[in-house]
């Protein structure tokens, strides 16, 4: 409780992040980091309900506004913990909260589950059941899912690391883990892939907060003795390694969370130091591409690895664009309440790649890949995808 109250008493009250705050700049019903941050937890009490909370996207774009280092979206993440049992659509947000459950139902019945996700009375029984917007495209599960391909990967290089894949390439796109594979085993390095469930960011953000500690614990459990055998953590999702980086040491406080947090990394930060070798291998892409960085890339402070290495490529044009969050959000933008709003955010981003007209877009996020994908019309893929098919292009 003192580490929370000493968070509330250094906001300074300047406002420097509301002028960051995609959410405030779009809609009024959503009060502002400030406000629905340290200001109603300072007032928070048994039994107090803050609804507003429940707009906070998480971006933690505050967070990086912020000069007195508070950690903003940790104080909303408490406020929504003690509002959550009063929410409106309580059975929903907890449901989307477990992505690594319906996952794993989803891939194993994956024909008939994207022809219900697809189909109009399976968005008119998620829109009247749910309150899931009619309107958002559910991605497709894939019929096998990385997990299940990773059982038979064998460690046969003196060099290691330990692969957490997240849930978006685990079930929809597995073939961005199985380019970092591929990609790791041509530099020598070989992939083990732990136990592991959610991250449990999808929940926190939800306010479930209880429920996602155990989901930290767990990937914790299960990552520990690697880490203490001297193995790094690799992540492809931004979100799993800002969570592994700070959300589990920020929300759990443990010897052990802050060992898994030294030992991660995500995958372009770690490959830079392999760029110069990775460079012997690609071959080139006369391409014009244009690169989004993730909200939660930027919270890492780690810069734009990825963008770096796809730079790499000879003959290949990639554009980095800044023009603010997607707007999606995880699960935010999937919310009927919140589908249009979701979509205002991310239509400054939506402009300037239709400005720029580039061949497809590049992003490391499958949140950001779903949204710019939905808004664009253009086919968009996580970086690994870009060189692994640079390495396998004959020339």
């Amino acid at each position: 409780m003192s580490y929370l109250v000493n968070l509330i008493d250094r906001c300074l009250k300047c406002s420097a992040c509301l002028e960051v705050c995609p959410v405030v700049q779009h809609t009024k019903i959503f009060p502002g980091p400030k406000y629905a941050g340290p200001e109603v937890a300072r007032l928070l009490r048994p039994g107090m309900v803050e609804d507003t909370v429940d707009w906070c996207l998480n971006c933690k774009r505050c967070e990086l506004k912020c000069p007195n280092g508070v950690e903003i979206t940790q104080l909303i993440i408490k406020v929504k913990e003690a509002s959550v049992k009063a929410k409106n659509h309580y059975w929903r947000d907890l449901i989307l909260g477990y992505p690594h459950l319906s996952g794993f139902w989803g891939t194993a019945f994956a024909g008939l589950a994207n022809t219900l996700l697809t189909s109009r009375l399976g968005k008119k029984l998620l829109d009247k059941v749910l309150a899931i917007s009619p309107e958002r495209p559910f991605p497709h599960y894939s019929r096998q899912s990385f997990l299940h391909w990773s059982r038979s990967l064998k460690s046969l290089n003196k060099e290691k690391v330990a692969y957490f894949v997240g849930c978006y390439a685990n079930y929809y796109e597995p073939s961005i883990g199985k380019a970092l594979v591929n990609l790791m085993e041509l530099l020598g390095i070989s992939v083990i892939v732990p136990q592991q469930v959610c991250c449990g960011i999808p929940l926190l953000t939800n306010g479930f907060r209880a429920q996602a500690h155990r989901l930290f614990r767990k990937n914790i459990e299960n990552l520990l003795p690697l880490v203490q055998a001297g193995f790094k953590v690799i992540c492809t999702c931004p979100t799993c390694g800002l969570a592994f980086k700070k959300v589990y040491l920020d929300e759990l406080g443990t010897q052990e969370a802050e060992l898994v947090a030294k030992a991660t990394y995500d995958y372009a930060e770690y490959l830079e130091a392999y760029s110069s070798r990775l460079h012997h291998f690609l071959h080139p892409l006369p391409q014009r591409l244009a690169y989004h960085t993730p909200c939660h890339t930027m919270a890492q402070g780690i810069g734009t690895p990825s963008y770096s290495l796809v730079s790499l490529i000879p003959g290949l044009k990639v554009k980095l664009i800044d023009s603010g969050c997607c707007g999606l959000s995880g699960t935010f933008g999937f919310k009927k309440e919140k589908h249009y709003l979701s979509m205002a955010i991310g239509n400054s981003l939506f402009n300037a790649i239709g400005q720029l007209a580039p061949e497809g877009v590049v992003t490391d996020c499958g949140s950001c890949a779903m949204q710019i994908s939905f808004g664009t019309g253009q086919r968009v893929q996580h970086p690994l995808m870009i060189i692994w098919g640079s390495v396998q292009k004959k020339n």
